[in-house]
């Protein structure tokens, strides 16, 4: 098998790059392959030179443009709106309240009893309220109950959940209340029978 090593022709306005894979050279800065040549980057106005210039056009839109075509279009920001850095998408968001709808910024809804979220795009029912479609509802909190953490109504201990109420708990002799508090278990030795607890031998 023939090994010897082959001379890298390399094109003006191009040098010598140390990889062991590709053609072995990049073109200069402000040029851009063509075929196994180095033509120069024609850069348009509101653009800069990106890299090497080895691959795609050679440029970047400044920020505030993109690129449409072969020349820079600037970003048309909408009221309401700030510009971002990236690349995808519209090259804008709209500012905290509001939402994009189309080209345009359109202030959130934001209901009675309610406040925005941490992303400042949606709506949530403060503590003690439901959201129902548009609205936040007040949760309605029965007669031996307590709102829980996420703003739902739990019945207190010793209680049981029948419909919109808490009912007290009929614990029979030689029971108690479980961890959870809305029900009984026998004491040991005791088994459950129907509602009381009776000997297990």
């Amino acid at each position: 098998m023939n090994m010897d090593c082959v001379a890298i022709q390399v094109p003006a306005n191009g040098h010598v790059v140390d990889f062991s894979f590709g053609r072995g050279w990049e073109c200069d800065r402000r040029y851009r392959v063509s075929a196994q040549e180095c033509v120069e980057v024609d850069i348009p106005e509101n653009a800069h030179s990106a890299g090497s210039s080895n691959g795609g056009r050679g440029w970047e839109c400044d920020r505030g443009y993109r690129a449409v075509s072969e020349v820079c279009a600037a970003v048309k920001v909408p009221e309401n709106g700030y510009l971002t850095d990236s690349t995808y998408g519209n090259g804008w968001e709209c500012d905290r309240g509001f939402r994009v709808t189309g080209a345009a910024c359109l202030a959130i809804f934001v209901p009675a009893n309610a406040y925005l979220d941490d992303s400042g795009k949606r709506w949530k029912c403060e503590r003690g309220f439901r959201a129902n479609a548009d609205l936040c509802v007040r949760v309605e909190i029965p007669q031996n109950a307590y709102l829980d953490p996420f703003g739902e109504w739990r019945c207190e201990r010793g209680y049981r959940r029948l419909g919109s109420s808490c009912i007290k708990l009929d614990i029979p002799a030689r029971a108690h209340i479980t961890g959870a508090g809305d029900s009984w278990e026998c004491n040991q030795p005791y088994r459950r029978q129907a509602d009381a607890c009776i000997p297990s031998y």
